[in-house]
Formats: C-alpha cells, sequence, structure tokens
C-alpha cells in the first residue's frame, strides 16, 4: 500500500516537475515586435494603437511614430494597428523565438469619420480634441483643398484670426482683437517648426508647399512659448524626411487676375531615403510669379504690384536608434516685389516713385529627440536671418522740397522717398523634458535662449538727386553750417535683445474625467537700443542737431497657466483656463525732447479667462468645438508724445476684448463634408487715453487728443464667419471628381481711436473642381468668384484718389496639376 501510495506520489511529482519545466521552456519561446506607424506620405502618427488580436496585449506609438512589444508568444500573430480618421490594418506576422521584427505601417485617411489632427501645441503630440484650448488646424491635404499656397491664403479661414497684409511681407495678425497699437513687439508667436521667426508687421509669407499641418492657437501661449505669444501662436509644421520609401512631387499652376495679367507657380519635392529605414533627406523648392493689379498713376506704372518669390527647403533625418533621431533643416526665400498692394475702390494709386522691396530669409535648425520612455528629451537650436530692402515714398514732402531747395536754385522735383534696409538676426536654442502620457501626473519642463540683433538705417533720396554741395549751401544760408548735417535725412538704428526663460507644466488626472494644470513662465531680458540721427529735415523739424543716443533696459516677467478640465463623456471634454501673456518694453531713446517723458516703456501683458468645450458625435463624423473668452490687455503700449519721427511710448493703455469662436464639422455621407466657423467679438477701452496732436502754432504747447472710456479698438472686425462645402466621389475603381466652395466674411471696423473713419466688411467667394486618378490630380478654381474689392484695412487718406486701403486680390480663374510618385 506504502508503495503504491509512494508510486503514484512520484508520478504526481514527475508530472509537476515535466509541467514546471515544460512551462519555462514555453516563457522562453517570445519574441519582440517593434515598428513605426505613418500616414501614407511618410508623416508619423503618434498616439497610434497597437493591438496583438484576441489578446489585451497593446501599446500606442511614441512622439516619433514608433513603437516596441516585448514579450510576445512564439507563433503566429496578428497585429491591428488603428488610429482616428485613419483605415485601420492588421497584418499576420509570425514570431520567432529570441527574434526581433521589424514592421512599417502607412495608414491612409477615410472618409468615414473627420480626422483629428494630432497637434504639438503643448509641446506633447496629442489629438486636437484631448487639448483643453482653443485651437485650429490645417492639415496639408486641405491646405492643397483651399488652394493656398502661403498664410495670405489660409489665416481668414481661421475663426477670431484677421489679416493686413499691405505686401506678402509684411504681414500683421491679429487674434481675438488684439494687435500691437505701437512698440517694436509682435503679439502672436509665428514659428516654423521649431524656430521661431516673429516680427511686429514683418511674418513673412512662407510657403506652405508640402507642409504636414498648421497649426493656429488662439489666447495666450505666456508658459510654453513665451514673449511675443500674447495674443497667440501660429506654427509651421514641415513634412519631415521618409526614411522608408522615396517620394517625388512637382505641382505646376497657371491663373490669370482681373486688372493684372498672368500668374504661374511651380513646386517640386523629392524625398530620398539615403540609408533605409534609418537616414532620409527631403527637398522641395518653389517658384510664383504673380502680376500686379494695381496702377500707379503718379509714374504711370499698370500693374505695380507685381511679384515674385522663389526657394527651397533642405530637410536631413537620422534614425539613430529607435530611441534617438537627429532631424537638419535649412529654408531659404527670396522675394521682389514692384509695389505696395494698397489702393483705393478703383484699384489706383499714387507715389512719386516706385515702392520696389526685395526680401530674403533663411532659417536653420537641428534637433535631437531621445525617448527615455519616462519622458522625451527634445534639443534644439536655430539661426533665422532675414533681410529687407525697401523704397518708401514721402512724396507729400514734395512741396516743402521745392521751397526749400529753390531758395538756392534747384528743383522743382518729380519725387522724395528713403531708401529703408533692415536686418535681422536671430539665434534661439531651447532643451525640453516632456513625461510620457502613461501616467495620472505628466509635466514639461525647459529651458529657453534668444539672442535677438536687428541694425537698420533710412537713407533719404530725391529726384533729381541733391549734392551735399546744395545741401551745404543751404545751411549756410539758414546760419546752420558747420554742424556736421549730411544728407536729406539719414537714420542709422539697432535694437539687441537677449531673452532666457524657465518654464514648466504639470498636470493630474484627479479622476478620469477630472484633471487639473498648472504652469509657469519665469522670464529675463535685457535690451539694448541705438539711434543716430542726421539730415537736414531732422534738424529743420526738431531743432536737434546731428545726435547719436544709445539706452539700455531690463525686464523681468512670470507668466503663469490654470486650467480645469473635465470630460463627461468619452467625446466630450469641457475646460476652464486662465493665462497670461506678454510682449517686450522697449527704450525710448529721444525722451530728452520732452519735458517729463520716461526713458522706457515696460512690457504690456494680457490675462484670458476662458471657457471651451470640445465634442464629437456621430462616431467622429460631427464635430463641435467653442470657446467664450474675455482678454485682459494692461499697460498697453501707446505713442503719447510725437515731434516729426521722434515718439514717446508709455504704458498708459487698458482694454479689453470678449466674445466667441466656434467650429463645426460636418460629414453627412462618405466623401461629403461641411465645415463652418466663426467669431463674435467686441473690443473696448478700459481708461481714458490722451494720444499726441500736434503742437499749438502760437504758444507751441502740447496738444492732445483725448480718447474716452469704452471707446471702440481700431480694425476688430465685431464679427466674422466662414462656410465650407466639399464632395469627393468615384467615378471609376481608381478614378474620382471632388468640388469644393468656401466663403469667408470679414465684419467692418473702425480705422482709428481718434477721429475713426470706418473700414467697410468684405467677403470672397472661393470654387474648385478637380479631377484625380492614381498619381495624378488636375483642377481648376475660381478665387474671389463675385470679384469684390478685399479692403482689408485703411492705410491712408489720398487727396485726390480718396481712401487707400491694404488690397486684396481681384477675382483670378486659373488650373493646376498635381503629380504624386
Amino acid at each position: 500500500m506504502k508503495k503504491n501510495l509512494l508510486f503514484k506520489f512520484s508520478k504526481v511529482g514527475v508530472m509537476i516537475l515535466v509541467l514546471l519545466f515544460s512551462s519555462q521552456i514555453l516563457m522562453a519561446q517570445t519574441g519582440t515586435i517593434k515598428g513605426i506607424v505613418t500616414d501614407d506620405g511618410g508623416t508619423s502618427l503618434p498616439g497610434a494603437n497597437i493591438l496583438i488580436t484576441g489578446t489585451e496585449t497593446g501599446t500606442v506609438t511614441n512622439n516619433s511614430g514608433t513603437f516596441t512589444l516585448d514579450n510576445v508568444p512564439a507563433g503566429e500573430q496578428t497585429l491591428e494597428v488603428s488610429f482616428l480618421g485613419y483605415v485601420s490594418q492588421t497584418r499576420k506576422v509570425t514570431v520567432v523565438d529570441g527574434k526581433t521584427i521589424d514592421l512599417v505601417f502607412e495608414l491612409v485617411e477615410t472618409d468615414l469619420s473627420l480626422g483629428e489632427i494630432v497637434v504639438t501645441a503643448s509641446k506633447r503630440s496629442e489629438r486636437i480634441q484631448d487639448v483643453p484650448q482653443s485651437i485650429s488646424a490645417i492639415s496639408g491635404r486641405q491646405l492643397e483643398q483651399i488652394g493656398a499656397t502661403d498664410i495670405r491664403d489660409y489665416i481668414n479661414t481661421i475663426p477670431g484670426v484677421k489679416l493686413e497684409s499691405p505686401n506678402p511681407i509684411e504681414n500683421t495678425v491679429s487674434i481675438r482683437g488684439i494687435a500691437p497699437v505701437s512698440g517694436w513687439a509682435s503679439t502672436i508667436g509665428y514659428y516654423v517648426d521649431e524656430a521661431p521667426v516673429t516680427e511686429f508687421g514683418l511674418n513673412p509669407a512662407i510657403s506652405s508647399f508640402d507642409m504636414e499641418r498648421i497649426e493656429v492657437l488662439r489666447g495666450p501661449q505666456g508658459t510654453l512659448y513665451g514673449e511675443g505669444s500674447m495674443a497667440g501662436t501660429i506654427k509651421m509644421i514641415t513634412n519631415k524626411p521618409n526614411v522608408n520609401k522615396p517620394e517625388f512631387r512637382i505641382d505646376p499652376e497657371l491663373s490669370s487676375t482681373t486688372n493684372g495679367g498672368l500668374n504661374y507657380n511651380i513646386n517640386g519635392m523629392a524625398n530620398i531615403p539615403l540609408v533605409k529605414n534609418k537616414l532620409a533627406v527631403r527637398a522641395t523648392g518653389f517658384y510664383q510669379n504673380d502680376d500686379g493689379y494695381i496702377n500707379n498713376v503718379g509714374i504711370g506704372v499698370d500693374n505695380v504690384n507685381n511679384y515674385q518669390t522663389f526657394g527651397g527647403r533642405v530637410g536631413l533625418r537620422y534614425l539613430a536608434t529607435e530611441k534617438l533621431f537627429f532631424t537638419a533643416s535649412a529654408i531659404y526665400s527670396g522675394s521682389k516685389i514692384g509695389g505696395e498692394f494698397t489702393a483705393n475702390n478703383d484699384l489706383e494709386q499714387s507715389t512719386s516713385v516706385r515702392e520696389n522691396l526685395n526680401d530674403d530669409y533663411s532659417i536653420y535648425n537641428l534637433s535631437a529627440f531621445y525617448d527615455f520612455k519616462f519622458a522625451d528629451l527634445t534639443v534644439t537650436g536655430s539661426y533665422y536671418h532675414h533681410k529687407k530692402d525697401q523704397t518708401v515714398d514721402l512724396g507729400f514732402i514734395i512741396p516743402t522740397v521745392d521751397y526749400l531747395f529753390g531758395l538756392v536754385g534747384e528743383g522743382p522735383f518729380d519725387g522724395v522717398w528713403t531708401d529703408n534696409e533692415e536686418d535681422y538676426n536671430v539665434f534661439t536654442a531651447e532643451a525640453r523634458l516632456v513625461s510620457s502620457n502613461e501616467s495620472r501626473f505628466k509635466w514639461t519642463t525647459g529651458v529657453f535662449y534668444k539672442n535677438y540683433d536687428m541694425t537698420g538705417q533710412d537713407i533719404g533720396d530725391s529726384d533729381p538727386a541733391i549734392s551735399q554741395e546744395t545741401i551745404d549751401v543751404l545751411l549756410d544760408a539758414m546760419g546752420l553750417g558747420g554742424m556736421g548735417i549730411e544728407g536729406l535725412f539719414v537714420n542709422e538704428y539697432s535694437r539687441k535683445v537677449q531673452q532666457m526663460a524657465l518654464f514648466g507644466e504639470l498636470s493630474y488626472d484627479i479622476t478620469p474625467k477630472l484633471n487639473i494644470l498648472g504652469g509657469i513662465r519665469l522670464f529675463n531680458e535685457k535690451r539694448d537700443f541705438t539711434s543716430l540721427s542726421n539730415g537736414i529735415f531732422p534738424v529743420l523739424q526738431t531743432g536737434m542737431p546731428p545726435t547719436e543716443v544709445e539706452d539700455k533696459g531690463d525686464a523681468t516677467v512670470l507668466n503663469p497657466k490654470f486650467v480645469l478640465t473635465y470630460k463627461p463623456g468619452k467625446s466630450v471634454i469641457t475646460y476652464l483656463s486662465a493665462s497670461k501673456g506678454f510682449r517686450s518694453g522697449g527704450q525710448n531713446l529721444f525722451a530728452f525732447m520732452f519735458e517729463g517723458a520716461p526713458t522706457s516703456y515696460d512690457p504690456e501683458s494680457l490675462w484670458n479667462y476662458e471657457l471651451g468645450v470640445k465634442s464629437a458625435f456621430a462616431k467622429g463624423k460631427v464635430i463641435a468645438n467653442a470657446a467664450f473668452f474675455y482678454n485682459s490687455w494692461t499697460d498697453m503700449q501707446m505713442i503719447t508724445r510725437s515731434l516729426a519721427s521722434l515718439n514717446v511710448v508709455e504704458n498708459v493703455g487698458k482694454a479689453h476684448t470678449t466674445g466667441v469662436d466656434a467650429e463645426i464639422s460636418w460629414l453627412p455621407l462618405k466623401g461629403l463634408s461641411f465645415v463652418v466657423g466663426g467669431n463674435y467679438t467686441i473690443a473696448k477701452t478700459d481708461v481714458e487715453i490722451k494720444l499726441p496732436a500736434g503742437f499749438d502754432e502760437e504758444t507751441g504747447e502740447e496738444l492732445f487728443d483725448v480718447v474716452e472710456k469704452g471707446a471702440d479698438l481700431p480694425f476688430v472686425p465685431e464679427y466674422g464667419f466662414n462656410v465650407a462645402g466639399q464632395y469627393r466621389f468615384p467615378v471609376s475603381k481608381y478614378s474620382f471628381l471632388s468640388a469644393r466652395a468656401d466663403y469667408n466674411y470679414t465684419g467692418k471696423s473702425i480705422t482709428a481711436l481718434v477721429d475713426p473713419d470706418e473700414n467697410p466688411a468684405y467677403s470672397t467667394i472661393n470654387l474648385r473642381v478637380g479631377f484625380e486618378r492614381k498619381w495624378l490630380e488636375a483642377y481648376i478654381f475660381v478665387d474671389n468668384l463675385l470679384d469684390d474689392r478685399i479692403r482689408q484695412a485703411f492705410w491712408y487718406e489720398d487727396p485726390e484718389l480718396g481712401t487707400i486701403y491694404a488690397m486684396g486680390r481681384p477675382r483670378t480663374i486659373g488650373f493646376g496639376i498635381r503629380t504624386k510618385f
């Protein structure tokens, strides 16, 4: 009996040992699956879901679109890859013990749901619907669908955003009614990838060809983007080199403009993997030649505002390991403009000289990214160089020049102008660490540095030219000889600014539905401004001999941010936020000319209070987003003293803007989509403001205009909206037809705080019809169908021609081809 019992126990023991040994063998039979997920254009898709079907094993792609699945059981497995807005893919693979499989998934956009663009507004990759702030994003494909070539074509489709463009180089953008009144710094941030290229009134019309997307962030971005992002930020995200496959594109286009002539442009792209899955280069080139549509009756030149631009972009990406990659890029653009895009309703202007503008900019960037698993490290450095050479007409002073130089037998004069040259050199660097999205705690921290160096000069000239000898004769006759006065008008100036900042954000998921976020940015800047004023006219106007002045200043600013987010449902989020933004102060170099004037002015700031909701319905076929906001704008920089071209700026203004911006997208059926966006904005002064109004001719006393509390802010339309509809349908197995219509409306506004005129409302209707077959797409289009006058902004009053506006392009009809290989 004992033997039998012992024998039975022995058999059980042996079986247990065999089972244990077998399980160890089976457990050891595992492998690894690695891969990358991109769209069909090669752009990585962070946040894509990876799942081994029939199991709970899965992961999501990181910021570079890559993923790793360890300890996958050996044998045949089926992977499913999905991402909202794209067709899911499944693939069977055979996992071999101890081996690693490398996979590439290319997902194709689907028309069955509204593709939610992944954005990096918060310095981490997130679906736009999950980010608790007011953001609009336009994908590269959408830019093609609306026919956009640069900022002038797409910016007015964004709710709450307005463009003033006297020419394609000098673009001023306002967001929610916030735009610079005076000072030197911009109120919006403008980025190309990691490189800030922000300039007050000089945001260049960067080509939107081969863009991954454009993000417009409404409201202050003071914690993550810092100085200059007081009203919001525009980010242009370029397509990066695709290490997986070669790509080629060539896109020619030809069009004709009413009151003008032929326009043509051609874009090209080549993407070449140098080492498959490791190293690739991507190069783009563009050339655009637009005929003018404005006649200059003063100098007798028709279609004076012709525009030519050319350039390209080269990018290099190296995937050193699955966790480490480097990206380098260089962008160059050169532009030539024959005259300002300003005219009356008859598309006429009058100057005494042709206002040519030559503009060149280049942007260089080197970035490194490393995935620590718990956080992503990004280190980036950029260099931005911008050079502008512009002729500025001064024909309005010809009577004065005729009189003065007529005293010494010179004249009459046909033209007077200044040659304005400006050169910008900006170096920026940033290092930031962004935590993964897997913890209830999420954080971002970083350091930022900027070195800004601008030099410029204005040199007066005339036709016929005036020699220094003639100027000396006139000066001697007036008793001003021997003062070292040279030329008609000379001004040399510079701005040197160094900025440093520490920033961070921390968020915590209190519950799966409730999140709280706090952020802060500590900013310091040092400024050094100089100016040298010379010439007979500055001396006569101000009574000041040739003078070189310099002044330095500094500022330290603390920017906080608070956000409370609540998710009542899986596809709905609501948020309440308070955030602060600011723009730089400056120096009043000629304050000594005015009694009691300050030598500098402080940064101005804006607090934004916002309540927003983002929602998706009907399986993603309807997306509705809205944000209610109140902006408190304090320490506004305004000109309080003025003498000829010498001004004093002080922090005396206070105002607010309040309103709502909203966007709704709807896909009622496959291929058919509608988008409606709009904004309503009220912008008022909160205090009484005194502005300079010249001097009393008898007493010499300074005169001032008083702006009452509650006055409307200039150039802020009360409302605007856009409506777009598109239908794309198959006509054969590989062929599609598409039709699209866009309607944009910008309401009326006033032109000034003092004695304002009305800036009229304007609207445009754009139509496009296209045919697609495999690698070829052809389209025809009509922009500004009704040939409305696009009066973007009041510019000045001409005594003979009437009101002059910054004027958009009349009706333009054309066709184009897109090819992809």
